[in-house]
């Protein structure tokens, strides 16, 4: 397996350290078992020793436990463990028979946003993804457009553009999206870029047909609408932008001339 194949142990919280314990008080030393995973020089350790030591209070080496029995699932699916070093990665590489046969990679890391790490080996993550929202990112990306708009010349719209010639209004307000005509007017709209899936599939994809057509113009409930879709939608009203472009609903796909 490369290490490109790898999950990521991302610690919640900073581990309590037992004042009690000094092999892994808060100098950040570590025990003669797991001394060889903080250094990340290659060297492996064995499970039991590892348990042994956690048994005997080494905080470290229960750490170390948790992350690795969090990435294969149990105690009992490892054998032999050993850490590597690259650019500022700490790399966990976890064996379930021989030393040193990798069968899975895990990445350690501590977030930053719960407060300091007190061990100085392990990496630490500014912006942690377990704080990561839908609204924090519907923030974000309303940031990055703002970016834009007053700082990027290349990207500002100094004009309204003119409309395609369907549109879907997102609603809201209790009020379902739906198929517009735009007749030429101008508005502010997002268009989606998505992948339209297996052609062979047998799964129902929601299309605007001539059969259909006359009913999405008076809408389209946002429970029937597939998530990819239905996640553009929000963003549109969340930026209050009025309208979004999705090519299978703006498009007759049965129509060739349209």
């Amino acid at each position: 397996m490369s290490r490109s194949d790898s999950t990521t142990f991302l610690v919640p919280h900073p581990p309590s350290v037992d004042k009690s314990v000094t092999h892994a008080a808060e100098s950040g030393q570590s025990c003669a078992a797991c001394f060889p995973l903080t250094v990340g020089d290659g060297d492996c350790v064995d499970r039991d020793t590892l348990l042994s030591s956690q048994n005997g209070g080494c905080t470290i080496c229960s750490f170390f436990i948790t992350a690795i029995t969090t990435a294969v699932g149990s105690t009992a699916l490892w054998k032999h463990a050993s850490t590597w070093i690259d650019k500022g990665i700490l790399g966990l590489t976890i064996a379930k028979t021989e030393p040193y046969d990798s069968s899975c990679v895990a990445v350690l890391a501590i977030n930053g946003e719960s407060g300091p790490s007190p061990f100085a080996w392990i990496p630490t993550l500014a912006k942690s993804p377990y704080s990561r929202t839908f609204a924090r990112d519907l923030c974000m990306i309303e940031e990055w457009i703002q970016e834009c708009q007053q700082n990027h010349p290349h990207c500002q719209q100094l004009s309204t553009p003119t409309l395609p010639t369907r549109v879907i209004d997102v609603g809201g307000g209790g009020r379902d999206p739906c198929l517009v005509h735009s007749q030429g007017r101008a508005g502010q709209y997002l268009a989606l870029s998505h992948r339209w899936g297996d052609p062979t599939s047998h799964v129902t994809k929601l299309v605007t047909m001539k059969e259909n057509i006359s009913q999405h113009y008076l809408g389209i409930p946002l429970a029937n609408i597939p998530a990819t879709f239905r996640d553009a939608i929000i963003v549109a009203r969340h930026l209050r932008i009025p309208y979004v472009w999705i090519d299978s609903l703006c498009i007759v796909q049965d129509d060739r001339e349209d």
